[in-house]
């Protein structure tokens, strides 16, 4: 793409051009967008474009880009147009492994592709790493076999949107690094089925979280 294109599609996606922002933090679910977005007091949300977006103005002069991406595959729709970036993403996992827990929060060190392609990602080392693989649904047999083959590539968890964003990014000379929530254990615990206490440290979780992203962006 053309900077021209690139700017222009940019509007579309976020009603402005991301001028002077370098580093941006993606979250696909609404309600955590609205609390990560929250986080900074110099804040404003933007309007006009397809995703719900705040930019954030610090006081040494940096801007971050807080972005409402889709969830699930789409979400790489931003990601393929940016360059240069710090992206940071955080979202939520189902487990792939017993030693990862419903609310662990852990950082994601190599996102694998359908195609078991690889991605190395940018470590923050705030949180146990994780091999994070894809799923393109919560259910179902396309979900379980999405599974399986994560298992197969040594991936501990598996998300909806971390391995294409984190692809997409580093074809355009991005930085790229992710957190993931994990929320159920697919064919063990469904999201429907956590417990009370399971509840209680995803809820505690999100706030580590919460609070990580502030100290990290």
């Amino acid at each position: 793409m053309t900077s021209h294109q690139t700017e222009q599609a940019l509007r579309v996606l976020l009603g402005h051009d991301m001028s002077g922002v370098g580093d941006v933090l993606l979250i696909p679910l609404r309600s955590v967008y609205r609390r990560a977005a929250a986080l900074w007091e110099d804040a404003g949300e933007m309007s006009g474009g397809f995703y719900a977006n705040t930019v954030v103005r610090r006081q040494d002069g940096r801007r971050l880009a807080v972005v409402n991406v889709p969830q699930g595959v789409q979400a790489q729709d931003l990601c393929a147009v940016l360059t240069g970036k710090r992206i940071h993403f955080f979202g939520y996992a189902g487990s792939l492994d017993p030693a990862f827990e419903v609310g662990d929060v852990l950082e994601i060190a190599r996102a694998v592709l359908p195609d078991g392609t690889a991605r190395a990602l940018h470590r923050t080392r705030r949180f146990p790493a994780a091999a994070g693989g894809y799923s393109p649904c919560l259910l179902g047999g396309p979900a379980d076999a999405a599974c399986a083959a994560a298992r197969r590539a040594g991936c501990g968890v598996v998300d909806m949107e971390i391995a294409h964003c984190a692809d997409a990014a580093l074809r355009g000379a991005n930085r790229f690094s992710a957190w993931v929530l994990v929320t159920d254990r697919p064919g063990d615990v469904n999201f429907w089925d956590v417990t009370p206490a399971m509840q209680a440290r995803v809820r505690d979780g999100l706030q580590t979280v919460l609070d990580a992203l502030r100290e990290e962006l």
